[in-house]
């Protein structure tokens, strides 16, 4: 299989390596938004072409495939597979409650739209045969037998579906929904990844001089890059915000404009030629099921019931009718 880097700059969909994407179209919902008998009937997934502004409709399983095929690599164990697809079907089911009982005006009825800085990713057949080429069969096989072995699954929290959040690879530890957001969210909590920097793809470097950091963010004065440092982490040392003279830069920015992977770095001066070097842990928010995580879970033999309720504090998992 490509390589799944490759993949996700082909496709530039994957919230993987959108570090800062959160809270994907995400609606409160409330409890008397219940699903009823009707809605199971007819759990059809709608999705907006934000281009043609057509609305295509799909079974549960095929939106569930799609979705998978999107967010994690074909080669991941089946389990962690099986996890990410209960994601999907709860992300789906979480989306169809929030337009129950709020329609976004902009979707025309759809749950959701291929816009996916609001919307979690989804690949059509045709676009996941553009990534996968001739081993196209196989990975289509491998997720659909784990979508469908986990079809209709939720995982929810006080009889809601929760908020779908993963991301690519943590630092050791996710990092909870307040850390990062400000939102105090019970089950999005911080969970212990430890395997996660085993993996090369944890760690990444990035160099700056100090003329490329203050055209990148103009906060960062030319002189005053040399005084640049981390202003307030995390418990577990995620970078919150940082500090050049008297600016006050927020963490979020700075990794945004540099394209940093992850909020969570150290920074170094160079001695030669000035600027910082910046050495960055994990990929993408850090928030929810580590994707690299849950893959080597699944490969020391736990099943998906165990990864999600490893990385989603107090929450069950659901049948649906």
């Amino acid at each position: 299989m490509k390589d799944y880097l490759q993949m996700i700059a082909v496709t530039a969909a994957a919230l993987l390596l959108i570090p800062l994407v959160a809270f994907a179209g995400r609606k409160n919902i409330s409890r008397e938004t219940q699903h009823t008998t009707a809605d199971a009937e007819n759990n059809t997934i709608t999705i907006l072409c934000t281009e043609t502004g057509e609305i295509t409709s799909l079974t549960e399983l095929d939106y569930a495939v799609g979705a998978v095929f999107a967010q994690m690599p074909a080669d991941f164990e089946p389990e962690a597979l099986k996890a990410q697809a209960v994601l999907a079907y709860t992300y789906a089911e979480r989306r169809r409650l929030a337009e129950k009982q709020s329609p976004t005006d902009e979707l025309k009825g759809a749950l959701m739209s291929d816009d996916t800085s609001l919307y979690q990713a989804y690949f059509t057949p045709e676009q996941a045969k553009e990534v996968y080429g001739g081993e196209y069969g196989q990975a289509l096989e491998k997720i659909t037998a784990a979508a469908e072995s986990v079809k209709g699954v939720t995982l929810c929290y006080d009889d809601l579906p929760v908020i779908a959040e993963f991301h690519g690879i943590s630092f050791g530890y996710t990092e909870s929904a307040f850390t990062m957001w400000g939102e105090d969210i019970p089950y999005l909590q911080p969970a212990e990844s430890a395997s996660d920097t085993e993996q090369d793809f944890c760690r990444s470097i990035k160099t700056f001089t100090d003329r490329e950091l203050s055209e990148l963010i103009p906060d960062i004065a030319e002189e005053t890059s040399p005084l640049l440092t981390v202003a307030e982490k995390s418990e577990h040392g995620t970078v919150l915000s940082l500090r050049a003279g008297n600016e006050l830069i927020d963490s979020e920015e700075f990794a945004e404009k540099l394209s940093l992977p992850s909020r969570h770095f150290t920074l170094t001066r160079m001695k030669n030629d000035g600027g910082w070097e910046i050495e960055v842990l994990g990929c993408g928010h850090l928030v929810g099921m580590s994707q690299y995580g849950a893959d080597s879970m699944a490969k020391k033999g736990m099943t998906y019931e165990q990864i999600l309720l490893h990385y989603y504090k107090d929450c069950v998992l659901v049948q649906n009718s």
